[in-house]
C-alpha cells in the first residue's frame, strides 16, 4: 500500500470518528432524551387508561359511594349549621340571649375559625359565644338544658362555676334567698361553610351591644343598652335659665367616634363630637339642626360639621381596627322652645371597606343617619357597610 493511500485511509477514519462524536453529542443524546420523555408519557397514558378502565368496571360501586357521600353531607347539613337552617340557628342565638339576658354581665363573640377533622380531613368552621353571668343553681341548670337541648350541634367547651364573691354595694345580685354562683360558659357552634357561619356570627354581633374590643368582641345585651349611658337630665323645664350640665353629654364610652347632642339650656356646649386619636374634640352650642359629614378612607376618618353660629368644624384621625365603632346619642327635653328645632343630620361615606357599627341612642328621634346618596339608614346600609345596633 502506498503512503498516499495509507494517509487517505487514516484521514477517512479520523473523519468518521469526529463525525461519530459530533453526532452522539449533538444529535443522538437529544434524541434519546426525547425518546425517554415520549416513553414516559406513553407509560403515564397507559396507567391513566388502566385506571379509567378499572373505574369503568367499578362504575356502579363509585355511583353508590357518591350517593352515600351526598347523603352524609345532607345529614351533616341538617345537623350542623348550613344555608338551609340559618334561620334555626339565628333563632337559637336569639333565645339564648333572651333566656337570662338580665343576668349577663358580658358576652364575648369570637370570630369564626377554620378547623379540620383528623379522621375525615373535612374542613369545618367554629365560633364561640362566651357568657359571664351570676345565677342560682336552678337557673344554671335551665341554661344548660337549653344549650344542650338545641337541635343543632353545639359544644360547651368551658364551664366554670364558683360561689359568687360578695362585693360591697353590689346591686347586680339577683333578688333571691338561694345561693348565687358566678358562671363562665363558652358555647361553640359549627358549620361546614364559612359563608353560613358568618351570617350567624354577624347576627350575634347585632344581637348584642358593643362593650369592649379584645381578641374577639365583647358585648352586653341590647336590653341593657340604655342603662350603660347616664341619661339623667338635670335641666328644669320650668326654668329656661338652668345651668346644670347633663351627665349624658360627658359620660365616656369606648367608641372610635362619639357624637352627642344635649339640651340647649345646659351650661357650656351641648353638641360634642370626639374621635379616637384626636385630642381636640368638636364642641359648640347648637340650637338648630347640625349637618355632620363623616368620611372613612382606608384607616383614616374625617368629620366635618356645619352648625353652631354658622361656623364649620373639622376633626380627623386614624382607626386601624377592622370594625369601626360609633356612638350617636341625643337626649334632651322636647317641651321647651329652645330645643324645638334641635337635631342632627349625619351623612356617612365609607370608602374604607371596613364595617361601621353604630350604637344609636336617640330618645327624642331627632337624629337622621344617611348614606352618600342621602338615603336614610334605618337598620343597615350595604352601600356604606353601616349597621345600626
Amino acid at each position: 500500500m502506498s503512503k498516499k493511500t495509507r494517509d487517505l485511509i487514516i484521514l477517512i477514519f479520523l473523519f468518521l470518528v469526529l463525525y461519530g462524536v459530533i453526532y452522539y453529542n449533538f444529535v443522538l443524546v437529544d434524541a434519546m432524551d426525547e425518546v425517554e420523555r415520549i416513553q414516559s408519557k406513553i407509560e403515564s397514558a397507559q396507567k391513566e387508561k388502566k385506571e379509567l378502565e378499572d373505574d369503568l368496571k367499578n362504575i356502579e360501586v363509585l355511583k353508590r359511594n357518591l350517593e352515600m357521600k351526598k347523603t352524609q353531607n345532607e345529614r351533616l347539613e341538617e345537623y350542623l349549621m348550613s344555608a338551609a337552617n340559618i334561620t334555626d340557628n339565628i333563632e337559637y342565638v336569639d333565645k339564648l340571649a333572651k333566656l337570662f339576658e338580665k343576668g349577663f354581665s358580658k358576652v364575648k363573640i369570637n370570630k369564626p375559625t377554620e378547623l379540620k377533622s383528623q379522621k375525615t380531613k373535612t374542613t369545618y368552621y367554629e365560633f364561640g359565644i362566651q357568657l359571664t353571668t351570676s345565677m342560682t343553681y336552678n337557673q344554671i341548670l335551665g341554661l344548660i338544658d337549653y344549650v344542650e337541648g338545641g337541635s343543632r350541634k353545639v359544644k360547651v367547651s368551658v364551664f366554670n362555676m364558683k360561689p359568687k364573691e360578695e362585693k360591697k354595694g353590689d346591686s347586680a345580685q339577683p333578688n333571691t334567698t338561694e345561693p348565687i354562683y358566678d358562671l363562665e360558659l363558652t358555647i361553640n357552634m359549627y358549620s361546614l361553610k364559612l359563608s353560613d357561619i358568618d351570617k350567624v356570627y354577624e347576627y350575634s354581633r347585632k344581637r348584642f351591644n358593643r362593650f369592649e374590643d379584645g381578641d374577639g368582641v365583647i358585648f352586653v345585651p341590647l336590653i341593657d343598652a340604655p342603662g350603660t349611658v347616664s341619661t339623667s337630665v338635670s335641666v328644669d323645664t320650668k326654668d329656661n335659665n338652668a345651668t346644670k350640665k347633663e351627665d349624658f353629654l360627658y359620660n365616656s364610652r369606648k367608641a372610635d367616634i362619639d357624637i352627642r347632642l344635649g339640651s340647649f339650656l345646659i351650661a357650656g356646649q351641648n353638641f360634642v363630637i370626639k374621635g379616637v386619636g384626636n385630642d381636640f374634640p368638636i364642641n359648640f352650642r347648637q340650637k338648630d339642626r347640625a349637618s355632620v359629614k363623616i368620611t372613612f378612607s382606608g384607616d383614616n376618618y374625617h368629620v366635618s360639621v356645619n352648625g353652631g353660629v354658622g361656623s364649620g368644624y373639622n376633626l380627623s384621625g386614624n382607626i386601624d381596627k377592622d370594625v369601626i365603632s360609633m356612638f350617636v346619642g341625643a337626649d334632651f327635653p322636647t317641651n321647651i322652645k329652645e330645643n324645638k328645632s334641635l337635631g342632627a343630620d349625619i351623612q356617612i361615606i365609607n370608602n374604607s371597606g371596613k364595617r361601621v357599627d353604630i350604637n344609636l341612642y336617640d330618645t327624642v328621634k331627632r337624629v337622621r343617619i344617611t348614606d352618600r346618596n342621602g338615603n336614610l339608614i334605618i337598620k343597615s346600609s350595604d352601600l356604606e357597610k353601616v349597621y345600626i345596633i
